[in-house]
């Protein structure tokens, strides 16, 4: 596969995943909703900022809390929603266990992506 499309299907599978993980939190919570009207654009947010936070992240913490470096992922999900949070209306999250859960979910949904972007060659392993 050709680099570009390599990045294209990234985009793609990220994007759905954000989706789906927008849509299961407005769903399972009652203090996470995302307007029907500002979904695009919260998801386009979104969708930005996974992109931009973890890489800034990693580099923070890899330098000032190298101890830290396993929880790279949660921190940079908080953080993404945190920034989503403040910086749209269309988005509200609100009580400590809808955020935690919330941050699971698109911990999650990253997984669920690496998995389908990265697949274990099937066979024996080395």
């Amino acid at each position: 596969m050709r680099r570009g499309d390599r990045i294209a299907s990234a985009v793609v599978v990220a994007f759905a995943a954000n989706a789906v993980a927008l849509v299961v939190c407005a769903i399972l919570f009652d203090r996470f909703s995302v307007s029907m009207t500002s979904f695009p654009v919260v998801l386009l947010v979104v969708a930005i900022l996974s992109l931009l936070v973890p890489p800034v992240v990693t580099s923070v913490v890899k330098e000032y809390a190298p101890a830290l470096t396993v929880g790279v992922s949660l921190i940079s999900v908080w953080l993404v929603l945190l920034l989503a949070d403040l910086l749209l209306d269309g988005l509200v999250i609100e009580g400590v266990l809808t955020w935690v859960v919330s941050v699971l979910v698109f911990w999650g949904a990253g997984l669920m992506t690496a998995a389908v972007l990265n697949p274990r060659p099937s066979g024996r392993r080395a």
